[in-house]
Parts: C-alpha cells; structure tokens; sequence
C-alpha cells in the first residue's frame, strides 16, 4: 500500500469514528424543512431521539392521539454519511451535517427533499419534578407576557396579553432519556418544552427551534372575585326615557350569577352558561366546545352593588357574518 493511499484511509477511519462520536447524545427535533420547487417549508413535530454507540432511541409524540407516544429501540450502524438499521441500507438516514450542537439528516427513502434539524439536549440535565394541574402561572418571555392555567389533567388555558385572546391546549409531561418535557399541542403538532429546573413557585423551560428560547412560568394565586359576582344584575342605563335594548340578540339587559353558571334573557328565548374565573382574576369566561378560544367579559370595576364590564355587542365568537364590537356596559345589584 503506498503512503499516500494508507494517509487517506487513515484519514477516513478517524473522520468516521469522529462523526460517529458527535452523533452520540440526546437530540430534540427543533424543525424539519421540505425543498420542493425551490421553495423552503418550517414544520414542528415532537420528536426526540438518543445516540449511544449502536442503539438509536426514538419517541415521537402522536399528532392524532394526544398524549400518546410511540417509541423505538433499534440498533444501527452507521456507514460513512449514512445511518441504518438492521443491514438494510435502503432504510437509511443520511447525514448532511453534525457539529457540537446540531445534527441534520435526511430520510433517504423520501422523494421529497425532507431535511431535519435536531438540537442537542444539555449532556448535565437533571430531572425535576413538577405537577402543575390546577395551578395558574404567568408566563414571561421575551415576546412578552401570558397567563397558563392548567384546568385538568390535559387541559390548558392561556391568555394572550397581546392578542386579548383565551385559547385552550391540550397538554401532558413526556419523560425521555430521564429528560422532562411539557408538552402543548400547538396548531401544527405537539411541542417539546423541555423542563430546565423547578425553583419553588418558578418553573424555568426552553424551546427549540431555529434558536433556543428560554422562558418562565411564575405560579401565583389571583384574587378570588367569585362571591362578589354572584347576584343579580341589571343595567344601569342614563338615558332619559330609557333607551331600548342595543340589539335584538343581546340577551343581557339583566342577568344573575350563581356560583358556576349565568342565567339571562327571558322565558321566551332562554339563557344559561357555564362560566369560571380566569387566572388572573380580571374576566367571567365561558368555555366553548369544539372550538379553540373560549368568549369572555374583562372586569374594569367590581364592587359591592356595581359591575363594569366590557363585553360584545352579542355572544358569539369567530362569527365573521356577526358584529361584534366591545362596549362597556354598567350593572347595578338588584
């Protein structure tokens, strides 16, 4: 064998064994890219894999069956650029590119360019305990601020201070690898929070996309506004005659509040409505079903024999056909 001919055999073997050590760890898919006719597309899925010398474990989370997770524990080798498994090298991943944090492959069985960007998981993780049913959290990050309530054991509330808006998530705690993970089923597909450390009532998480994102949750308990809502209520008009109601299908000339549910409108066109008191203690919210956000009052004032609301002209949401324009409405205790 010359000496030029063993020099870049030598150098292969070592570069081989290098990739092979760098692809070792706990990885999270941050986002996958599909290349067609030039055109770049972002998508989310809640995937984690882990590298050891010859296995590869994956768990993914189920887009259709929410909290339901499939995992898989194969041995593979690994062949200059490609990944495969059981010698079968038509089902194989190919990689385009591997550093100290990010590792990119692409599945070789697509026609579709299917590329996937993984981020690499703190090697000094250590796991924390933390349950937040029934806890209310406000979120800070650097987008800004939310509220997160996490109403039952799968369902989560949040409010955006930016868009005015309550939408529902589902959500669930994933362990792999000894990693934990919140997991909120967002739009597209469930997204992998990992859970950094638990500090008393701070919870400290970060998210992986094109970047690392660091965040909080600071669990807090609002201002219980119950007892003094509960009663009847009638709208103080200042008009002289009084003016007629604002709308033929604005039911809320008068209504009462008992503990869980508001009853309104008349016997002829009835109403009742389940209501709860959202995190921060400022809105009367009605869970809607089947649908994403939940329709609410906000609270300006609250006292003894007085309520300040602002509230729709009618009660509907996401009804483009429908006008639905804010207006602040006084209530007298009667």
């Amino acid at each position: 064998m010359s000496k030029s001919l063993f020099t870049i055999l030598v150098f292969f073997l070592c570069f081989s064994c290098q990739t092979k050590s760098k692809i070792e760890g706990n990885w999270v898919l941050a986002y996958y890219q599909i290349i067609t006719n030039k055109d770049t597309i972002k998508l989310n899925e809640c995937q984690l894999i882990s590298i050891n010398e010859n296995t590869l474990k994956y768990l993914t989370c189920q887009k259709n069956n929410i909290g339901d997770t499939s995992f898989y524990s194969k041995k593979y080798q690994k062949e200059g650029n490609l990944i495969y498994f059981n010698d079968d090298v038509e089902n194989s991943f190919k990689i385009i590119s591997v550093n100290l944090d990010s590792l990119v492959l692409k599945d070789t069985r697509d026609s579709n360019q299917y590329t996937f960007v993984y981020k690499k998981l703190p090697p000094d993780y250590k796991s924390s305990s933390w349950n937040p049913i029934n806890k209310k959290y406000e979120f800070i990050g650097k987008n800004g601020k939310a509220y997160f309530e996490f109403i039952t054991d799968s369902l989560m509330l949040e409010y955006n201070l930016n868009t005015k808006l309550f939408s529902t998530k589902k959500w669930w705690l994933e362990e792999f690898e000894n990693y934990s993970f919140l997991v909120l089923n967002q739009l597209d597909a469930p997204q992998p929070i990992l859970i950094d450390s638990v500090n008393q009532q701070t919870i400290f998480l970060s998210t992986y996309d094109t970047s690392i994102n660091h965040y909080s949750l600071k669990e807090y308990q609002p201002p219980d506004v119950k007892k003094n809502l509960q009663g009847e209520w009638k709208l103080l008009k200042s008009d002289i005659p009084p003016s007629p109601p604002e709308s033929l299908i604005f039911q809320f000339e008068k209504f009462q509040i008992i503990s869980d549910s508001i009853f309104a409108g008349n016997s002829r066109i009835p109403f009742k409505e389940k209501w709860m008191q959202t995190g921060n203690g400022a809105n009367i919210l009605f869970p809607t079903e089947k649908s994403k956000y939940w329709r609410h009052w906000k609270i300006i004032e609250l006292k003894q024999d007085t309520l300040v609301l602002e509230m729709p002209d009618v009660f509907a949401l996401d009804s483009p056909d429908m006008p639905n324009r804010l207006r602040i409405r006084t209530y007298i205790k009667s």
